[in-house]
């Protein structure tokens, strides 16, 4: 198998392609859209490289992590903790989810475990077909940091109403070991 620029992927990566990390269930091997491969266990495939990532930031005392992410075609947030994860070598992060909104929503799934996602909240098409964007079903995300690094986040339809919201308090960088 190859990718899409025709360079012949690792044996052992063919299996393991996947959709955004918060994806789970059947991909085809070519979608190349994200990490998470569905099997909710230790990092495989390119979930390989996000535990990389992950295990660098929390090396680096990086925190107050947050992921937006746009054109999935629903609206999500998730909170990954490590307590609830199969691989543990990272800081709890989020991921923000939204969009398109010149395109029809479509269904959702369960979010992979293997980075510990719990799914806060998602909308998305709840009928088997895709049909014309409607105003209930496109998405928008919206966000606001304070004068003290407070992070609100609001998950928008694109009539403007508020889907559901948070407030994130920023916490204490680390300092990483020399």
């Amino acid at each position: 198998m190859a990718d899409p620029r025709g360079h012949r992927l690792p044996r052992h990566v063919e299996g393991d392609l996947g959709r955004p990390a918060h994806r789970a269930g059947p991909r085809r091997q070519q979608d190349l859209d994200g990490y998470g491969n569905g099997d909710h266990g230790v990092p495989r495939g390119r979930e390989h490289e996000l535990a990389r990532i992950l295990s660098a930031f929390k090396a680096a005392g990086v925190r107050n992590v947050v992921w937006i992410t746009a054109d999935v075609h629903f609206t999500a947030a998730h909170r990954f903790d490590p307590a609830d994860a199969a691989y543990t070598d990272f800081d709890p992060f989020w991921e923000f989810i939204s969009g398109p909104l010149a395109a029809c929503a479509f269904g959702t799934k369960a979010p992979d475990r293997t980075f510990g996602a719990t799914q806060l909240y998602v909308k998305g098409n709840t009928v088997d077909h895709r049909r014309a964007p409607r105003p209930d079903q496109t998405y928008v995300g919206w966000g606001e940091i304070d004068a003290d690094g407070r992070l609100r986040v609001e998950l928008r339809d694109a009539a403007g109403t508020v889907l559901w919201s948070v407030d994130l308090e920023p916490e204490d960088p680390v300092t990483p070991a020399a």
